[in-house]
């Protein structure tokens, strides 16, 4: 089960790294994701507050709420300066989701090795490679949401020909629906002895509000009037339920993440090109090597 308290700051801080024995070390992948996830909401935190003192004209109009009729949570980092504080933390949430998914693709691995054929928690080569699908897909999407920061919806006002806040609102959705599959394939690939109670019912929620808010936001971006300034056909507190609904979702589903082992990770040191070891230091093998 995962610690509580923050886990960015046990990772920062190393809490979390227990010495088993003089080179292994314990890493818990869950710990990555919901640090990424805290940093999230610190990042969120911070560019309301510098927006509201710095920049409260955006907070009452912008081309976001222009198109689909309300303030998503996003608009309090699209501007100066809060876009100057969120786009640095964005990379430490890209970094710990990213690693996260590395080290849940590990544990996979590591599963199909360190279970008999028989035991359910055995994975086949084949559930192996369906979380590596996912989960690279998870991370070239985090990677391509960072173009939130880059796509600035106001653009529009100095080059109407292109689209800014259509395309920065594509930057962030395709992650909504990565995100999701990533998640769905963590769950149905692993045992039902491992699930929590009523985590198919919240994935079935889940996968509506996703849907949904990709399906709403998309539809307010492209069906918007640039001439007559007029929204599309969606109303705003139907995209605004989906909206707020998929960050909720976000916060619950590490709650619905399926129990699971954590990963002791050895290492010694050793000799390369240009340092060479002493002879008797531990020996080991190179994963992927023919001896």
């Amino acid at each position: 089960a995962a610690a509580m308290g923050l886990k960015v700051v046990a990772l920062v801080t190393g809490e979390n790294v227990h010495l088993k024995s003089g080179t292994a070390i314990h890493r818990t992948p869950e710990h990555y994701g919901g640090a990424g996830g805290e940093l999230l909401v610190l990042a969120m935190i911070i560019s309301w507050i510098l927006t509201f003192i710095f920049d409260p004209e955006t907070v009452k109009k912008n081309p976001l709420k222009d198109r689909v009729g309300y303030n998503n949570l996003c608009v309090g980092w699209d501007e100066p300066p809060a876009r100057y504080v969120a786009a640095p933390i964005f990379a430490l949430v890209v970094y710990f989701n990213v690693r996260f998914m590395y080290l849940d693709l590990a544990r996979a691995q590591l599963s199909n090795t360190s279970y008999p054929e028989a035991s359910e928690h055995h994975r086949t080569k084949q559930h192996i490679n369906y979380v590596w699908a996912s989960n690279f897909l998870n991370c070239a999407s985090f990677c391509l949401c960072s173009l939130i920061f880059v796509i600035r919806p106001k653009h529009i006002h100095d080059d109407p020909k292109f689209d800014y806040p259509l395309w920065h609102t594509v930057a962030f959705i395709q992650l909504v629906v990565c995100q999701y599959i990533a998640y769905a394939v963590n769950l149905w690939n692993t045992p039902n002895s491992t699930h929590i109670d009523g985590c198919w019912i919240f994935l079935a929620i889940f996968g509506i509000i996703c849907a949904g808010f990709a399906t709403c936001g998309l539809t307010q971006m492209i069906t918007y009037d640039h001439e007559t300034k007029t929204p599309g056909p969606v109303p705003w507190w139907l995209t605004a339920c989906f909206d707020y609904g998929w960050f909720a979702g976000m916060a619950l589903q590490g709650h619905f993440r399926p129990r699971a082992p954590s990963i002791a990770v050895s290492m010694v040191l050793c000799s390369d090109d240009d340092f060479k070891m002493p002879d008797n230091t531990a020996s080991y093998t190179t994963i992927g090597s023919s001896s």
